[in-house]
């Protein structure tokens, strides 16, 4: 069926999640995550994928299904800017690889959090009658600790750690032990939550009738792989697993990848945290879905079929892309939902402001359109890109610019050499680099790192296409059994790589 339609009108909205609550159920896709994550047995707690894979159209998505099958349910949000290590790393302290003490202030901080949006909501909706007692007892509580003002959730946490810190006992904490200088009953107290369990046990019957479901989301801004970034988010993992414990209270918290795998050797139970995971990955029949949802969700095209949920996928992308032109696009990124989403949105406004010019009346987006904005698309990538990691690597930029001009396609002893010539070069500019000095006496740990990352595909058989990224495939166990190294697609037209 070769049906036309006004290309121009066409929209997929918007490419990130935050500003799509109320249209994205319209176009979603559900994914097994998502499907997990509705099903309270098969539900986690903790949600890792790479920046762009859906964290926060995920939890968009979840929350939404829980206000729609209880319009009782509480949802709270805790937000990045709020509670982001680029954030808590910027302010005033001095407490460092307290990995115990950032836990349990964690605890409480949640908890807190919970307390002051719960009444928030019951102060918003004033017709509700029940529960009025056990909302006064945490209205009270927090009052009294002077919690009931508007402040940063980090002045709270710091409170917390101040007094842990203080602390003139060790005292073990789950597989934790944490020492200081307080007075041992203030200390104990403070552990054993004495003084915030009336209004605990008041939020845990408020939460029988009034499910609460938290999201926190981005923690990854400012990451940049030190201890003491490690154990801030450990210990908010810690906390959130033992507030999801609670009857009737369900955590969801987001990790980048990389952060994770970073994260991982911490964990002393590694088997347990894993039992609380899901893993975001997208294959190309599940993005081909993304991207024809949201082209099915126009109106131009709506009318042109009865029972448009049956059309398939293929005969959606033929209304929009000449043959191969999406496959071309999906090639060409790091197969992140966002990223494809911007990538097809930027053809369709091409396409849009060549319209007369070209006369591409009753045409197609063609590998013309795409080629036309394919550079400007790779270098907003491999900017974003840069930024994404300088936190944890700073002048990244300086190593992935080294490839500029280079070759696409290496074999491993030869990336190795070109990425040992562009360390040297990132240390003369900015010597003494700390995150550098691990890589020097074993450069291809930093191979093994950028792959990890996004930025080069490998091939570790003998077939000259069969490269994969990281995201397709986990690493190998030794990296060393990699025949060859490409550039990325994506990064490609930015880095005039050969």
């Amino acid at each position: 069926m070769d049906t036309k339609i006004d290309i121009k009108k066409i929209h997929l909205g918007k490419s990130t999640a935050e500003k799509e609550y109320n249209v994205l159920h319209n176009y979603y896709v559900s994914t097994r995550a998502y499907l997990n994550a509705k099903d309270e047995k098969k539900r986690k707690l903790i949600y890792i994928g790479h920046r762009g894979s859906g964290k926060s159209a995920l939890f968009n998505q979840i929350a939404y299904g829980h206000k729609k099958a209880n319009s009782k349910s509480i949802i709270i949000n805790i937000h990045p800017v709020e509670y982001s290590y680029d954030t808590f790393k910027r302010m005033n302290h001095d407490f460092f690889d307290i990995k115990a003490a950032y836990s349990i202030a964690w605890h409480y901080v949640l908890i807190i959090h919970a307390f002051k949006e719960v009444v928030k909501f019951f102060e918003d909706n004033k017709n509700i009658k029940t529960n009025r007692d056990n909302i006064n007892i945490i209205s009270t509580y927090l009052v009294k600790n002077d919690f009931k003002n508007p402040g940063s959730g980090l002045e709270v946490f710091l409170k917390f750690l101040s007094t842990i810190a203080k602390a003139k006992i060790t005292v073990k904490y789950d597989e934790f032990m944490v020492g200081g200088s307080l007075p041992p009953n203030a200390y104990v107290n403070m552990l054993n939550m004495n003084d915030i369990k009336q209004p605990l046990r008041a939020l845990e019957a408020i939460a029988s009738t009034y499910p609460i479901h938290i999201f926190i989301d981005e923690l990854d801004t400012g990451w940049n792989n030190t201890n003491e970034a490690k154990n801030y988010v450990s210990g908010l993992l810690y906390a959130a697993m033992k507030l999801n414990g609670y009857l009737n209270i369900s955590v969801y918290l987001s990790l980048r990848q990389d952060m994770y795998n970073n994260l991982s050797s911490i964990f002393k139970d590694t088997e347990k945290i894993r039992d609380d995971i899901e893993f975001l990955k997208w294959d190309k029949a599940q993005l081909e879905a993304l991207i024809c949802r949201r082209i099915k969700d126009n109106k131009e095209v709506k009318e042109i079929y009865n029972g448009i949920e049956y059309v398939s996928n293929r005969e959606i992308l033929n209304l929009i892309f000449e043959e191969g032109v999406f496959e071309y696009i999906l090639k060409n990124t790091l197969q992140r939902p966002r990223e494809l989403i911007h990538f097809c949105s930027q053809a369709i406004e091409r396409y849009s402001e060549t319209y007369l010019e070209r006369q591409l009346y009753n045409k197609k987006i063609d590998l013309e359109t795409i080629k036309s904005i394919e550079n400007r698309i790779s270098l907003d990538r491999l900017n974003d890109f840069c930024k994404e990691y300088d936190d944890e690597f700073n002048h990244i930029d300086s190593i992935i610019w080294h490839f500029e001009g280079c070759y696409i396609k290496y074999t491993l002893p030869h990336f190795i050499n070109t990425l040992e010539d562009a360390m040297i070069s990132l240390d003369e500019q900015y010597p003494a680099l700390e995150w550098l000095k691990p890589f020097w006496e074993k450069p291809i740990k930093l191979a093994t790192k950028l792959f990890e990352i996004g930025f080069i595909k490998i091939n570790i058989t003998n077939n000259p296409y069969d490269y994969f990224a990281y995201y397709e495939k986990n690493s190998p166990h030794n990296f060393s059994i990699v025949k060859s190294v490409k550039i990325n697609n994506i990064f490609r037209s930015a880095l005039q790589c050969i």
